[in-house]
């Protein structure tokens, strides 16, 4: 499974490549769509601060067995590229 089967209009990740079941949203939040591609919840997310962006994990949803790893640290590394030109922008 490539994307989700339902509800595609929701699905709009900014990573590229494409790395679903997770995907990185405009707000900045990584979520994790279920087995069906039906829903999907956020697992990080991009918080703003005095100093920049900072990255929050919700809970224990990063753990879940069906998150590669390497996949997260790819969305991770171009979610902070992303977070790090918001804030660059924000400041001019």
């Amino acid at each position: 499974m490539n994307e989700p089967t339902k509800n595609q209009r929701y699905y709009k990740p900014l990573e590229k490549p494409r790395m679903y079941p997770l995907e990185l949203n405009q707000d900045l939040h990584i979520c994790l769509w279920d087995d069906k591609g039906e829903y999907k919840w956020t697992i990080a997310m991009w918080d703003k601060t005095k100093e920049g962006y900072e990255l929050r994990f919700v809970g224990d949803r990063p753990l879940d067995k069906r998150v590669d790893w390497r996949n997260l640290e790819a969305v991770i590394r171009q979610g902070q590229l992303l977070a790090d030109d918001r804030w660059q922008r924000e400041e001019v």
